[in-house]
């Protein structure tokens, strides 16, 4: 059966992903560390691999890693029919227009 691998650079970043009927397999045509993806996982390039999790780049320099996911210092508001984006510079979450 044939599974998932992604290709690591020497920082733990995605490089590639592809297609081996094994981590050996992998390895050998792409001659770097692979990891393999697990089912229902979305990675990309450019993510990165650390302890078991694969991340999206850093969305914001305030951000930080919990396992998998990135947070911003302050949770998200959550008030019915308004949306939040957020603002690096104020480090906070500001209300955006919706159509």
């Amino acid at each position: 059966m044939m599974k998932n691998y992604a290709v690591l650079d020497k920082d733990s970043k995605v490089l590639n992903i592809i297609v081996a009927p094994s981590l050996e397999a992998a390895e050998s045509a792409t001659s770097s560390f692979c990891v393999l993806i697990p089912l229902g996982t979305f990675v990309d390039f450019g993510y990165h691999y650390f302890s078991g999790y694969f991340y999206s780049p850093q969305p914001y320099p305030s951000w930080t890693r919990n396992q998998g996911n990135w947070e911003a210092p302050t949770p998200m508001p959550v008030e019915e029919g308004k949306r939040f984006a957020w603002d690096e510079n104020t480090l906070a979450w500001v209300e955006v227009e919706t159509e």
